[in-house]
């Protein structure tokens, strides 16, 4: 015997709404793992200033250090460590 499933159509739409939720609930819970093992970024751009012709001045946190970072579109340079309140320092 050969079964054949029928759609009400005043249902249909309820359906699909529930199975779509189902897939996201599924999503969800097989990326939550991922999204709560991932750790906390330390790098983060504080500050930047466009110089023109593709070079770039930024301020570069990690953690509790500042750097000061040039940039073009071929090279990257550490220009100075920075304090808490802009001062140049030594470099670690």
């Amino acid at each position: 015997m050969n079964s054949i499933t029928t759609l009400d159509p005043e249902n249909h739409a309820e359906q699909v709404a529930f199975s779509r939720e189902r897939v996201f609930d599924a999503i969800r819970s097989r990326f939550a793992k991922v999204w709560k093992a991932r750790s906390p970024r330390k790098l983060r751009v504080a500050e930047t200033v466009t110089l023109g012709e593709h070079r770039i001045l930024a301020v570069v946190e990690c953690g509790n250090q500042r750097f000061l970072i040039g940039g073009s579109s071929a090279t990257v340079v550490l220009l100075a460590c920075l304090n808490s309140n802009g001062e140049e320092v030594s470099c670690p």
